[in-house]
This record gives structure tokens, C-alpha cells and sequence, in this order.
């Protein structure tokens, strides 16, 4: 089974440039294209330790070119994931199960004062029927009132029992 392969340009460690875990086999190039062999910038982008062989990594150097192919076999990848050497997508996993719910939020701010009646003042016609009026609220606004007369459903009034409409 082949890995895919991923070239490196070895350079020195700046805020651009920072060592990191290698999850394919790589080939070392300087920064001019050249295959880094001895002689070259010292290795000093890759942590001591961080790349030795062992444990699913092969270093190889070849003796003509000096280009050091490290090959690190990826968990999880099989040989149906590998397209003439190259890792390709696998399928979607299914969907994880949802997260915890995070933290109550803080309580809003407070809404503004309300306000109640405080006097109704209604107005009729001659023969006293109500016909609007105004209410005054605990803030001494004012509005209006309309009356709007609707007819009872029949039955709605017992007939032995006065009304109350007039």
C-alpha cells in the first residue's frame, strides 16, 4: 500500500514558518527547489524527536539525491481511500450526538414601567345610553374611548332576570 506524498520545503523557524506534526510521507526541499541533503540550512524546523523512525514512520534517504522521504502512515486511511498513491475523501460520517447546552444567559434588562387606570369617564346621549368617554392612566395620559353597541344573541339573557344593558 502506497502513501500519499507531500513535499516540505525545509526552512528556518520564524511566526510564518512553524514546526508541526507530518500526517504523510514527506520529501525535503530548500527553499530554492534544491533536495536538502547535508550541507543544507541546518534541519532546525522540525522539533528534536518530533519525526524518528518507529511506530508507523520510515525515513529514507535517497544516497544519489540525499532527499530524506519520511513516510507516516496515517491512522484510518486504507488502500480504497488511495487513488494512484494520493489519499481521497472517504464517506461522511453520520452526524455526532448534540453538545451540552451552554449557560443560562444573564437576565435582560428591565422593561419600562407600566401604568393602570386610574379614572373612566363616561359619556352619554339624551336618552343615556354610553356613547365614548375618556380614561386617564397613572402617568395622567389621556384617550379616548369608543363605544361600538352590538346586539345580544338571543338567549343570552334569562328572561326572568333583569338586564344590565339599558
Amino acid at each position: 500500500m502506497g502513501f500519499p506524498v507531500q513535499n516540505l520545503i525545509v526552512q528556518k523557524r520564524t511566526a510564518k514558518h512553524k514546526a508541526g506534526p507530518l500526517d504523510a510521507p514527506v520529501a525535503l526541499y530548500n527553499p530554492d527547489g534544491t533536495p536538502f541533503k547535508a550541507g543544507s540550512d541546518a534541519p532546525t524546523t522540525i522539533p528534536q524527536g518530533a519525526l524518528v523512525p518507529g511506530a508507523g514512520i520510515d525515513l529514507v534517504r535517497d544516497t544519489d539525491s540525499g532527499v530524506i522521504t519520511a513516510s507516516v502512515k496515517a491512522k484510518g486511511i486504507t488502500a480504497g481511500m488511495l487513488a494512484d498513491g494520493v489519499a481521497v475523501s472517504g464517506p461522511k460520517g453520520d452526524k455526532g450526538d448534540p453538545g451540552t447546552p451552554g449557560a443560562k444567559g444573564a437576565t435582560g434588562a428591565p422593561g419600562p414601567a407600566g401604568k393602570s387606570v386610574t379614572k373612566l369617564a363616561l359619556t352619554t346621549d339624551a336618552a343615556g345610553k354610553v356613547t365614548g368617554g375618556t380614561v386617564t392612566f397613572s402617568d395622567d395620559t389621556t384617550a379616548q374611548v369608543t363605544v361600538t353597541t352590538a346586539t345580544a344573541p338571543a338567549g343570552d339573557q334569562p328572561a326572568d332576570q333583569p338586564s344590565a344593558i339599558g
